[in-house]
């Protein structure tokens, strides 16, 4: 078949009326003018990177209908070359600075980005960690290198895996990037986020291992009664976020008998013996996958403005986070420079997750509960 404008376009509605054919359950027609349109316009031709979309549409119908056909063979030898040709074989490259972003919850929020963006150009991602000017993980002052060693093997490594992602670690800031496409720099702030929602209609979700939430099953289903999480913050930076456990211990003392608590402690509290009057989920403290697991299982989650909020704000458990609103973090003007003003939901959360702005009291983190499990 000539190939010009016109036939493009003939060939690319011939395979949205394949489409509908198979949605209407036509299956042998289906299959028919799937064959047909290979055959015709794509067997024998040398194919064009253009075509990558149309010819990755056919296979999935093929593989659907007629799999042992020697057409669907055909078709996935031509995306692999199609892929060798548009470099989809080949990861993305994005750069963590760890000079300028620390190694901590803030990362999350640049692997969300960078994750989305390769997806939109079905690419692998790479995440590729530069070191400080020190060679160190973090820029002097912060805090201590072992923290930071100890970050970057618990939060920054793991969560890179959890996005599908592979982590290099360059050993000094001087060291040559690895050869390959890159992704425009970017930061770690909110802002960021926005923009690339915006750009591509969509955030890629993180989500726990399979095996994180068999094993982590193994947990919840001890209990009888829905789930609800509080993760408590009790960490040396910004201690005037830190929880308050007078209203923590209240809030799941009201939640019974219709929930079972589970307290998530800080990671600086992992080994501690903790005396909560409930139940406390330790391990989730120091693994990042068990965190994500106990999360999804849960019914409901609540944060009290703490950095693994973003697990569930860039994920889909079902979350409240409170105590966002806050002059000694964060200025207004601050919050709306990063594209969330106070008083305001990103326009990618799911119907069961919200920001609760306002600090919590025993009664308004009831009052939220009650709401948001009415909601779903």
């Amino acid at each position: 078949m000539t190939r010009d404008s016109k036939s493009e376009i003939r060939v690319r509605a011939a395979v949205n009326e394949t489409i509908a054919a198979y949605n209407r359950h036509e299956l042998d027609s289906a299959r028919e003018q799937t064959i047909r349109i290979w055959n015709e316009h794509y067997g024998g031709s040398p194919l064009l990177p253009s075509d990558f979309d149309v010819v990755t549409t056919l296979w999935g119908m093929m593989q659907r209908l007629a799999p042992d056909c020697p057409e669907a063979a055909a078709a996935q030898e031509a995306i692999k070359g199609l892929k060798r040709q548009l470099r989809k074989d080949q990861p993305l490259n994005a750069v963590y600075d760890l000079g300028r972003w620390p190694p901590q919850f803030d990362l999350f929020t640049f692997l969300v980005q960078a994750k989305t963006l390769a997806v939109a150009q079905d690419r692998p991602l790479n995440v590729v960690f530069q070191p400080a000017e020190d060679g160190g993980y973090v820029k002097m002052g912060k805090y201590s290198h072992d923290e930071a060693n100890y970050r970057m093997y618990h939060i920054c490594l793991p969560a890179t895996i959890l996005y599908g992602a592979s982590p290099m670690v360059l050993p000094d800031r001087n060291a040559p990037l690895p050869e390959g496409d890159y992704l425009p720099t970017m930061g770690a702030t909110h802002d960021g986020v926005i923009r690339v929602h915006r750009e591509t209609g969509r955030l890629e979700k993180l989500r726990a291992s399979k095996r994180g939430l068999e094993l982590v099953g193994e947990f919840t289903e001890r209990f009888d009664r829905p789930i609800v999480t509080i993760t408590l913050r009790n960490t040396f930076r910004y201690e005037n976020r830190n929880s308050d456990l007078t209203i923590w211990r209240e809030v799941a003392d009201k939640l019974m008998p219709d929930f079972q608590t589970v307290f998530v402690p800080d990671t600086a509290d992992a080994f501690k013996d903790l005396d909560f009057g409930h139940a406390v989920f330790n391990i989730g403290a120091v693994d990042l996958d068990s965190r994500l697991a106990l999360y999804e299982r849960a019914a409901l989650n609540i944060f009290n403005h703490n950095g693994p909020a973003v697990l569930c704000q860039y994920g889909v458990s079902a979350f409240l986070n409170f105590g966002l609103r806050d002059e000694k973090y964060m200025t207004a003007a601050e919050w709306a420079s990063i594209g969330m003003p106070i008083d305001t939901q990103p326009p990618y959360l799911l119907d069961n997750q919200k920001l609760v702005w306002d600090p919590p009291t025993p009664e308004r983190v009831i009052d939220e509960v009650r709401e948001m499990m009415e909601r779903i």
